[in-house]
């Protein structure tokens, strides 16, 4: 397993307070790394990734998501952010009813 995948896995559960089942890279996008991923005791998210040097994006991201209509995606409550290997992590839910 890559070692960034297992620090992520390790530090998710840790600070999630429950079991990541799997996780694993789906897209890069032009700014950031993104990873799809499943709980152990059930439920997906969608782990994204944002350089530091691109903090203003990851802010406008969070209030796009917070002002969004019916979004597919939505910041898990309580919000659970972190810093790792110089990347501001942001932990995102599918909405219920979205496949």
């Amino acid at each position: 397993m890559h070692d960034q995948v297992r620090r992520l896995i390790e530090r998710l559960g840790a600070l999630a307070g429950r079991p990541v089942a799997s996780l694993v890279r789906f897209n890069r996008g032009a700014q950031s790394i993104n990873y799809a991923g499943c709980w152990k005791d059930g439920g997906r998210f969608v782990l994204k990734l944002v350089p530091f040097s691109r903090a203003a994006q990851y802010e406008r991201l969070v209030e796009h998501l917070e002002k969004a209509v019916d979004p597919v995606v939505r910041e898990l409550e309580p919000r659970l952010r972190f810093d790792i290997d110089g990347f501001h992590a942001l932990l995102l839910v599918w909405c219920d009813g979205e496949t």
